[in-house]
């Protein structure tokens, strides 16, 4: 029997470590911020770890009666299932966009680092921005910081060479490498050429954490019905962060899977919570198990019973097609075919009909078998129609009947990194990502750039993922290549990369002043080797 776990139905995050002086007013210290899509990491340069932590998520709901708006951010919102449709992020995928939503998230994390804002902030920021990010969403953001904090200045980081500065920190080959950040919206495949990001070949693919997550909510909504509304998307990431992997070969361990005694060795059975039932609670849920199982019978039988009228038509159209003469010529006109051209081209098409109708059938094993027909699924929908079928309640067992088995949604749930094409995303996966970068390059500078793979982001603590990319790169690379792919050690290494590079120096001469901002623009960005290339927003001209 395997072991049979629990949901623990808690949030993610942590709050403050601890309450932090309020900062003096000679020398403020720098405030660091990761800001990502899915979880918010902010403190003080001087800690060694963030002081906050918590999900980028803000619910706001009116007051009434003059009655001031409740506002509660990230681990305050207690039941977020409830509330899951009034959430709001300020992001679009991985870019922020709602300013108003974002400004309530500052609000909340310059309070809890007990930072007055309701003038202006005297703490330089320090704050990461997505890949690539639109000028446009980087004009509001320092709108935002200037205008409404008036920050003493603005330095922008991305989080994928944040991650890479803190794991190559300290070591010998920090020039040359590919640094692969596995976000909640989007995979960034992030090269550096002599220690200088190579912007014109990023490339991104648009599947992350988040797919994953709502890939697992639908397989196993789909998989048990009846208990679809406990499957929760909150849920599902639990279920992904605790009870999944990634396979260094998809397709033989799928066909492990067919493996009874494997299956019964591996499989996690995940217990929903339940309460107090009626006595007569097994009757009952027995009969919906039933209903499931005749409307299931009974799609079969609909399904069965268009395929042998498509089939019937499809051998009298080959029957015509045989004739000759004048026989031909009266039957196509009986089926007012002009010519036995068309009539080719409807027996196509009711052939491709016949073969859709087959890949739909359900109950493959009995339709292979000559098992299926009408009569015997009428026979089961019988069965399951008869009021004094009796069945032995003595065994039901209610915990089992809340219980979640597990089994190779383990490794196809994940697999959707590799493959988007799971959920109709019609692009390449990570490796043949990679790949596709990599082959940007001369044969000399892919062998430095592939021995030296920087693993970092939410999804990249999935177990399995350094083996698995480490095998595709092989298959690609020459045989007894130099391969070199590691993880990012720590979970917050994109904030303690940033960190750790705005301690290394005097980075002033990297940020964006208020006067700066005023003079150049909002969309201004100051380069340097953590951040975006700057390219200026094109002008408008008045054409005749």
């Amino acid at each position: 029997m395997a072991n049979i776990y629990k949901f623990y139905d808690s949030q993610r995050g942590c709050e403050p470590s601890s309450l932090l002086n309020p900062c003096p007013r000679k020398s403020p210290s720098t405030i660091i911020i990761d800001n990502g899509s899915y979880e918010c990491r902010a403190g003080l340069a001087t800690s060694n770890e963030p002081d906050l932590v918590f999900k980028n998520l803000a619910f706001r709901q009116k007051g009434r009666n003059n009655e001031p708006d409740t506002v509660l951010i990230g681990r305050d919102i207690e039941n977020l299932e409830t509330l899951r449709s009034q959430l709001r992020s300020p992001f679009d995928r991985n870019v922020a966009t709602q300013m108003d939503t974002q400004e309530l998230i500052y609000d909340y994390l310059f309070n809890k680092l007990n930072i007055k804002s309701e003038e202006c902030v005297e703490n330089p920021v320090v704050l990461s921005e997505p890949t690539a990010n639109p000028n446009s969403c980087r004009k509001f953001m320092s709108e935002l910081m200037f205008e409404c904090y008036c920050v003493p200045s603005l330095t922008y980081y991305t989080d994928s060479l944040s991650s890479w500065y803190g794991a190559q920190h300290g070591t010998a080959n920090f020039n040359d490498g590919i640094s692969i950040c596995i976000g909640y919206q989007t995979i960034h495949v992030v090269p550096i050429v002599n220690g200088i990001v190579d912007q014109e070949n990023i490339r991104r693919v648009a599947v992350g954490g988040y797919h994953v997550d709502y890939f697992m909510q639908k397989l196993l909504q789909l998989k048990y019905p009846i208990h679809s509304n406990a499957v929760s998307l909150s849920r599902a990431e639990e279920i992904v962060q605790n009870h999944t992997w990634i396979a260094e070969n998809y397709a033989s361990s799928c066909f492990q899977w067919t493996d009874i005694p494997y299956y019964e060795k591996q499989v996690r059975r995940l217990q929903l919570p339940y309460g107090n039932v009626p006595a007569n609670f097994a009757a009952v849920a027995l009969q919906g198990e039933r209903q499931v199982e005749r409307a299931k019978y009974v799609k079969e039988k609909q399904a069965l019973e268009k395929l042998e009228a498509k089939s019937q038509i499809l051998d009298q159209l080959r029957e015509i097609q045989e004739l000759t003469g004048t026989k031909l010529h009266r039957r196509l006109a009986d089926l007012n075919v002009d010519s036995p051209g068309e009539l080719q081209c409807h027996i196509k098409a009711v052939r491709a009909t016949v073969e859709d109708l087959k890949r739909k059938i359900t109950l493959k094993d009995e339709f292979n078998r000559g098992i299926l027909t009408k009569e015997w699924l009428q026979a089961k929908i019988d069965a399951l129609d008869n009021p004094d079928l009796a069945h032995d309640f003595s065994t039901f067992d209610i915990a089992e009947y809340y219980q979640l088995h597990i089994g190779i949604e383990q490794i196809r749930v994940p697999e959707l990194l590799f493959q988007p094409s799971m959920i109709g995303v019609e692009q390449g996966g990570l490796s043949e990502t990679l790949t596709y970068v990599l082959n940007k390059y001369p044969s000399d500078k892919q062998v430095e750039l592939a021995n030296n793979v920087l693993l970092t982001g939410g999804c990249a603590g999935i177990p399995g993922i350094q083996q698995r990319v480490e095998a595709d790169l092989r298959c690609c690379r020459p045989f007894q290549s130099k391969i070199c792919v590691r993880l990012a050690a720590d979970p917050y290494g994109s904030w303690k990369g940033a960190r750790q590079w705005y301690a290394d120096a005097d980075r002033t001469n990297c940020a964006i002043t208020k006067a700066m901002y005023e003079e150049i623009g909002g969309d201004y960005l100051v380069e340097h080797e953590l951040s975006n290339r700057y390219y200026p927003t094109p002008t408008k001209t008045l054409t005749k």
